[in-house]
């Protein structure tokens, strides 16, 4: 199995039109988990059938959990630190 190379932030989301401030809502933070996390199940669905992907099976189950917990962070809300 070949991985593709990461795609640049600017062909995923076009050219920048940041202003004042550039953040995402945790709407949109929330979906884009949620792709990225389908994303990287079905490439261990994929490195789960070939015995040469043992090393990138677990690298890519790190970044799974990884994103999976993010998810998590963003589902839980703000913070008490967000409310000075």
């Amino acid at each position: 199995m070949k991985f593709e190379d990461p795609i640049a932030s600017e062909e995923m989301l076009g050219e920048s039109d940041w202003d004042d401030q550039d953040l995402l809502t945790i709407g949109e933070a929330s979906t884009r988990l949620k792709a990225e996390i389908a994303h990287c199940e079905s490439l261990v669905r994929e490195l789960e059938s070939d015995p040469a992907g043992v090393s990138a099976l677990a690298q890519m189950r790190s970044r799974l959990a990884g994103l999976n917990k993010c998810l998590d962070v963003v589902r839980a809300g703000p913070s008490r630190l967000a409310y000075p």
